[in-house]
């Protein structure tokens, strides 16, 4: 399966490292679906742009924890709004131009622990994308078998593919619809 492909498997034994060191640096509980996750493929190799789900790459561990301490510390500077950022988003998938799948780890907004939400660094709304990492990866495999895996790496959006979540939040909390 192409899924399978997008990164050459490492040993267990590293990835189990990989892991430990992340939640060793950041003190960071991560839910069982991103450890699963981790535990199967640390990320997709940076060097290079394959697309993994929603144009955006899998984002290895370590770039996680850099991109995660760069994000939280523009809190408050950078980051003006309460809540443009928070601390308990946890950056796993981007594009490589800024903009992210994050997974909550607080329910910011909705008080659903473990949301995955879209974080694009120049629009204010964040919009829920799944109810949980297991949902949207479960959509994105229906994506995967729908086409044929040499189309994966052009443009493509996996929201068909997902419960309903037509619904977004500005930084204050304020609920908007998405259009």
């Amino acid at each position: 399966m192409w899924v399978c492909s997008c990164r050459p498997a490492t040993t267990l034994d590293s990835r189990h490292e990989s892991l430990t060191g992340f939640v060793q640096q950041s003190q960071i509980t991560l839910p069982y679906a991103v450890r699963k996750i981790y535990l199967w493929r640390d990320g997709q190799d940076p060097s290079t742009f394959t697309s993994f789900v929603n144009n955006m790459q899998f984002v290895p561990l370590s770039n996680v924890l850099r991109d995660k301490a760069e994000l939280d510390r523009m809190i408050g500077y950078e980051f003006e709004q309460e809540n443009f950022w928070h601390q308990a988003w946890v950056p796993i998938f981007q594009n490589g131009g800024g903009d992210s799948l994050v997974v909550d780890l607080h329910g910011v907004h909705t008080g659903t622990k473990g949301q995955v939400i879209a974080f694009y660094h120049d629009w204010e709304h964040r919009s829920i994308v799944a109810p949980d990492l297991k949902t949207l990866l479960q959509g994105m495999l229906k994506y995967y078998e729908a086409f044929q895996a040499n189309t994966i790496n052009e443009p493509h959006d996996i929201s068909d593919f997902l419960p309903s979540m037509s619904i977004s939040f500005k930084p204050s909390g304020t609920a908007a619809p998405l259009y």
